[in-house]
């Protein structure tokens, strides 16, 4: 997945390794994270009547503190 790599290439810009395990560990945790902050946006537009998910949104996602 795109988080793997992603996360990969962070640590070792970092001058860090990360094992296999570790990395599919944080990758199900970014995953888990990602999805409740999408579901509090998807919560957010839907309140204020809007289909398109706005910036606003996810940052609401991101402050709601889920």
């Amino acid at each position: 997945m795109i988080h793997k790599r992603a996360v990969k290439e962070h640590i070792k810009e970092n001058g860090y390794k990360i094992s296999k395990n570790a990395l599919e560990e944080l990758d199900k945790k970014l995953l888990s994270e990602l999805d409740k902050i999408i579901k509090y946006a998807l919560r957010n537009a839907k309140l204020s009547g809007r289909k398109i998910i706005r910036l606003e949104d996810i940052n609401y996602g991101l402050n709601s503190g889920y």
